[in-house]
């Protein structure tokens, strides 16, 4: 329905370029300007057109052809998030891919939203006191922690190769941006 949407509403424009070119507007500066205008307007319908399109023809990975409201991923998360070692003293979740803020909801039902800040468990006072991280996972795991809650995260190993400044990015005309080294 978009496709056919944009293609339509794309031809309108180069009818208003049409039209203002035969009765001689080209010439002045409102004419120039509304044909550049209508123009612009057109090849981002016909882009916007293309690129449905384009999505159209790729095809379906085996996941979303399976399970065509859950991904694969969020399948994996959730087993992972039920076998992780929960602490007597913590409560301990899997980082999802990219996330930088807790997801741990209050009392109220509210996200917490504090920022994930990698913790260095063994120069923490009172961590060395409790001890029930270094004992479950050694002194050398990578662990993320909530500045509000104190929620403690592990590291999703999706995010393991991934650079400081982020994986690259599909830009909308297919070409890959690299991450910056």
């Amino acid at each position: 329905m978009m496709l056919v949407l944009s293609v339509v509403f794309g031809i309108f424009p180069l009818l208003g370029v049409a039209w203002i070119a035969l009765h001689g507007g080209v010439t002045t500066v409102d004419g120039l300007f509304m044909s550049l205008i209508l123009l612009s307007l057109s090849g981002i319908l016909f882009l916007n057109a293309l690129l449905d399109l384009r999505a159209r023809k790729q095809p379906k990975t085996a996941s979303e052809r399976s399970a065509p409201g859950r991904s694969s991923s969020a399948a994996i998360e959730n087993r992972r998030v039920q076998t992780l070692q929960q602490l007597p003293n913590h409560k301990v979740k899997m980082k999802k891919a990219g996330q930088r803020a807790c997801n741990e909801k209050n009392e109220k039902g509210k996200f917490c939203g504090g920022h994930l800040k990698r913790w260095f468990y063994t120069a923490d006072v009172i961590e060395k006191d409790c001890g029930d991280v270094e004992k479950a996972w050694g002194p050398d795991t990578e662990v993320y922690r909530c500045e509000h809650c104190q929620t403690l995260y592990l590291p999703n190993p999706e995010d393991e190769a991934v650079n400081v400044a982020g994986p690259g990015q599909l830009s909308v005309f297919g070409l890959t941006v690299p991450a910056k080294e």
